[in-house]
């Protein structure tokens, strides 16, 4: 059987339920998957919440900076990218519900919410302007 490189994007689970989703994520991964090799991506300061993972798990902790809404979309469309390229991963998972817009191997997002696209009022103008450009709509 194939063994696959996958990348983690831990970037925006820093507190409340996208960390207890983070850290359950990683602990049953942990226990249930020792074919597949982990690299999670996650703030220097926040390593101590994860839980205990087994020798194919990876972590790679990144300057808390990152972890800032606007630093983190710098560092996910053009930091993210190369160390995907650089680590020659063949999947990337983001359960924060941001992706970089070029990777070079295949990506599972999540979307946890999407309040943005059911009140786009409640978002800001960025958004508002990204999702009419990109063709988002409304959902519902």
């Amino acid at each position: 059987m194939k063994s696959y490189r996958i990348c983690i994007n831990g970037l925006p689970s820093l507190m409340g339920g996208g960390q207890t989703y983070m850290v359950e994520l990683l602990r049953h991964l942990s226990r249930l998957d020792s074919s597949n090799v982990y690299t999670v991506i996650v703030p220097a300061l926040r390593q101590g919440l994860l839980p205990e993972l087994s020798p194919n798990f990876r972590i790679l902790p990144v300057p808390d900076l990152a972890a800032r809404a606007g630093f983190r979309v710098l560092y996910e469309q053009f930091v993210l990218p190369w160390v995907l390229l650089r680590g020659r991963h063949d999947l990337l998972y983001s359960p924060g519900g941001t992706d970089p817009l070029w990777k070079p191997c295949r990506s599972v997002l999540c979307v946890q919410s999407t309040l943005a696209l059911n009140h786009p009022s409640y978002s800001p103008t960025f958004w508002r302007y990204f999702s009419r450009h990109w063709g988002l709509t409304e959902t519902g």
